[in-house]
C-alpha cells in the first residue's frame, strides 16, 4: 500500500514540472523577458495644442514605464522635421514658426524603452499674435490751429508689416500715415470743436489692435477777434454816424472800441484836434479875465501836440473813477479766496482804530455801495481841482489818513447814498491790504491783471504809498475793454471764444471772479440814485458799478430806450458799458497824459495847492485828462474844474445818446 502511494506522489511531481506524455522534456520552452514587458505610457498629451507664433516652446511630454526602463523620445509624422524633443520630453520647434508661413503641424510623439514604443498623434496650431500698440495715452491735448497730434508706435512679433487706421466718432477729422503719424485733416479751432473721440487701429492684415484716444484742444491764449460791423448785424452807415458823433472835436475822444458778440467791430484812436488846442489856449491866456493860470499856461501849439498828439492802439489812457469797478472786482476775489469773510464784516474788524467810535458799525457793504454815511473830503483849491488836498506833499501826501479822519455826514440823504469820489474807496483798499498783506495793485496783479494778460498798466499812488484806487488806473484801451468781457454775461462771447472761456468772471477758462459776485455787483443795491436825463428810478448803484434800466437822449428828451445797461463809469466818459441783451460792449478813453517830473514812478507828488497852482507844476507829478466837453483842470478861485470848450460853451457828450444810437444801428 505504501509503495502505491509513493508512485502516485512521484507522478504528480512530474506532471507539475511539465513532464508528461510521450517525449518527457523535449517539448519544453525557455521563457523570455518580452513576454512580461509593458510598453511606455504617454500621459496627459492633448490631441491638439495651440501656441503663439514666433516662439519655439510647445510642451513637455510625460511618459512612464511600468518596468522602470529608461525612456527615450522621438518625433515622427508629416511635419516632424520642424520639431525636436529632448531626452526629458521637452518638445520645441527647431525654428520659431510664423503664422503666415504655416499655421498647423501634424506630428506623432513617440516614447520608447528600446523594446517597445508608444506613439500618440499631436496637432500643433499657431496662434497669430496681432500688432501691439505701445505708449499711446488715453488722452492728449494739443494747441488749436495746428494739424500735428502724435505718432503711433505699434509692433508685430511676427515681423509682419503694420498698417494704421482711425475709426470712431470723430474719425473723419483725422488721417494717419503708413508710419503712424496722426494728424488733423484741417487744423482745429477751439471754439468750433474742442474734444474728439477716436480709435487708433494697427493691423497686420490678419489681426487688428485698437486703442481709444481722446484728443482735446487746449484753450488758446486770449486774442482779440475782429469782424466787420455788417457781419455782426450793424447797419454800417448808422454805426459810422455814432462814431462820428463820438469823435467830434469838442469831446476829445482818444480811443473807442465797439465789441459785438465778443468781436471788435470798430476801433479808432485820435489825438487832440486843432479846434481843441485853440480853445485851451484861450482858456489859459492870462489876458482873458474869465480864465486864469493852470496846467496849460504858456503852452504853445507844439506843446499840445507833443503831449496830446497822435494816439493809437498802444496809447495809454486812464479809467478815472471806472477804476473803482476794478477795485470792486479785486475785493470780490479776496472774498472768493477767503481773505475777507464777507461784505457784512465791519470795517472796524480790520481798521481797529474805529472800534468804540461812531464809525464802528459801518460795514464793507456800506462802503462798497457808497452808503458809509461818512462826511465828504474837505475841498482844497489847487492845480488838480477841489480835491488837491488828497495828494498835497505839504500834508504828507497821505490820502488814506484824510479819508479815515472824517466823521459822519451830519445830514445824510434818506437812502444814505452819497457818491464818494475818493475817501471810501481808499478805506476799502486799506481793508484789502490788511486782509491779504498786499495793496490793491499787487493783489490785482497776482489775481486779476496777470491772468487777463494785462501787462502795460499802472495804478498811481500818493506819496504815502497808498494806491489811488478811486481813479488813476491806466492801460491801453484794449486792456480796459477786457474788463467788459470779464464782467459781461453775453451769449455772444461763447460763440466767439467757446463755452465758459471768457465772461461771467472767467478768463481763458479760469473762474477769476465768482459769477455770484458779479451778479451782486451789477444788482442795484441802491435805487434810485441821481440821474439827469431820465426818470430817477432808472439808475441804480451796485458794488462800485452802475445799473441802468432805461436810457435817454438828452438832446431829445422824448427819446427813451428801455434796456438794461451796466457801466463802469469814470470822469470824462472813461467808461466801459456792457449791454447783455444785445451782446454789446463799448469802451472809451478820453485824451490823457501823465506828467512825470520827479522820478519815474506814477506817484502824485509836489506842492500843487494854492492860487495860482502853477508855481511847482514843473517839479510835480500829476496827470492830465481833457474832458468830453473840453473841460480843463485850471487854477481859479471859483472852480478848479472850469467847463470850457472851443466855442466857450458848456456842452457835454451824451453817452446815453451814444449807446441808444449804437443799439438802434443793430439791424
Amino acid at each position: 500500500m505504501y509503495k502505491q502511494l509513493f508512485i502516485l506522489f512521484l507522478s504528480l511531481i512530474l506532471i507539475s514540472c511539465g513532464g508528461g506524455g510521450g517525449g518527457g522534456s523535449a517539448n519544453q520552452t525557455t521563457p523570455t523577458g518580452t513576454e512580461h514587458n509593458s510598453a511606455p505610457v504617454i500621459s496627459g498629451l492633448p490631441s491638439t495644442i495651440a501656441v503663439g507664433e514666433n516662439q519655439t516652446a510647445v510642451l513637455t511630454v510625460t511618459a512612464t514605464d511600468l518596468n522602470g526602463h529608461s525612456i527615450g523620445y522621438a518625433v515622427s509624422g508629416t511635419d516632424a522635421a520642424s520639431f525636436e524633443i529632448s531626452t526629458t520630453g521637452v518638445l520645441t520647434f527647431k525654428t520659431a514658426p510664423l503664422y503666415a508661413a504655416q499655421s498647423s503641424f501634424s506630428i506623432n510623439i513617440e516614447a520608447t524603452d528600446s523594446l517597445l514604443t508608444a506613439s500618440e498623434p499631436l496637432t500643433v496650431t499657431l496662434i497669430n499674435i496681432g500688432p501691439v500698440i505701445s505708449g499711446l495715452p488715453s488722452t492728449i491735448a494739443v494747441d488749436e490751429n495746428q494739424t500735428a497730434v502724435l505718432t503711433v508706435t505699434a509692433t508685430d512679433i511676427s515681423g509682419h508689416s503694420i498698417g494704421y487706421a482711425v475709426s470712431g466718432t470723430d474719425a473723419a477729422s483725422f488721417e494717419i500715415s503708413t508710419t503712424g503719424v496722426l494728424t488733423f485733416k484741417t487744423a482745429p479751432l477751439y471754439v468750433t470743436k474742442n474734444s474728439f473721440s477716436i480709435n487708433i487701429e494697427a493691423t497686420d492684415s490678419l489681426l487688428t489692435a485698437s486703442e481709444p484716444l481722446t484728443v482735446t484742444i487746449n484753450i488758446p491764449p486770449f486774442a482779440w477777434k475782429t469782424a466787420t460791423p455788417a457781419s455782426q448785424g450793424f447797419d454800417a452807415t448808422k454805426l459810422q454816424a455814432v462814431v462820428d458823433y463820438i469823435f467830434e472835436d469838442t469831446w476829445n475822444t482818444q480811443g473807442l472800441i465797439i465789441i459785438k458778440n465778443g468781436k471788435i467791430v470798430y476801433e479808432k484812436y485820435e489825438g487832440i484836434s486843432d479846434l481843441a488846442i485853440a480853445g485851451h489856449q484861450r482858456v489859459f491866456n492870462p489876458a482873458n479875465s474869465s480864465a486864469g493860470d493852470g496846467w496849460g499856461t504858456g503852452w504853445d501849439t507844439a506843446k499840445y501836440q507833443t503831449v496830446f498828439g497822435t494816439r493809437d492802439q498802444n496809447s495809454i489812457g486812464t479809467t478815472n473813477s471806472s477804476s473803482k469797478s476794478i477795485l470792486g472786482s479785486v475785493i470780490g476775489i479776496a472774498i472768493d479766496n477767503g481773505s475777507i469773510n464777507s461784505l457784512d464784516d465791519k470795517v472796524s474788524q480790520y481798521i481797529t482804530s474805529w472800534v468804540g467810535t461812531v464809525k464802528e458799525d459801518i460795514t464793507l457793504k456800506d462802503m462798497i455801495t457808497m452808503r458809509s454815511g461818512l462826511a465828504e473830503i474837505p475841498a482844497t483849491k489847487g492845480l488838480l481841482g477841489d480835491h488837491t488836498l488828497m495828494y498835497e506833499s505839504v500834508t504828507g501826501g497821505d490820502g488814506l489818513a484824510i479819508a479815515l479822519a472824517r466823521g459822519l455826514n451830519p445830514d445824510p440823504p434818506a437812502n444814505m447814498w452819497r457818491y464818494d469820489g475818493m475817501g471810501d474807496p481808499l478805506i476799502l483798499a486799506e481793508v484789502l491790504k490788511i486782509a491779504t498783506g498786499k495793496d490793491a495793485k499787487q493783489y490785482g496783479e497776482d489775481n486779476l491783471f496777470s491772468k487777463m494778460g494785462i501787462t502795460d498798466y499802472d495804478w498811481w499812488k500818493d506819496v504815502a504809498g497808498n494806491v489811488l484806487v478811486w481813479g488813476n488806473f491806466e492801460s491801453t484801451l484794449r486792456d480796459f475793454a477786457k474788463f467788459g468781457l470779464l464782467w459781461s454775461k453775453d451769449t455772444g462771447l461763447e460763440l466767439t471764444y467757446g463755452a465758459d472761456i471768457v465772461g461771467n468772471g472767467k478768463w481763458n477758462g479760469e473762474q477769476i471772479i465768482s459769477a455770484s459776485w458779479l451778479e451782486e455787483s451789477v444788482f442795484a443795491h441802491v435805487n434810485p440814485i441821481s440821474k439827469a436825463n431820465c426818470d430817477a428810478d432808472s439808475r441804480g448803484y451796485g458794488y462800485l458799478m452802475y445799473n441802468y434800466t432805461k436810457l435817454c437822449d438828452a438832446t431829445d428828451p422824448t427819446t427813451e430806450l428801455n434796456v438794461t445797461v451796466y457801466q463802469a463809469r469814470g470822469l470824462n466818459d472813461n467808461n466801459v458799458w456792457w449791454i447783455p441783451e444785445h451782446n454789446l460792449i463799448v469802451a472809451r478813453h478820453g485824451l490823457y497824459a501823465p506828467i512825470i517830473n520827479v522820478g519815474n514812478e506814477k506817484i502824485l507828488t509836489g506842492d500843487i495847492s494854492g492860487t495860482p497852482g502853477t508855481a511847482n507844476m514843473n517839479t510835480s507829478n500829476y496827470y492830465l485828462t481833457i474832458n468830453n466837453m473840453t473841460l480843463v483842470n485850471m487854477s481859479r478861485v471859483s472852480s478848479q474844474y472850469a467847463p470850457w470848450n472851443a466855442n466857450w460853451s458848456y456842452v457835454i457828450m451824451d453817452d446815453e445818446k451814444m449807446i441808444i444810437d449804437m443799439i438802434e444801428a443793430i439791424e
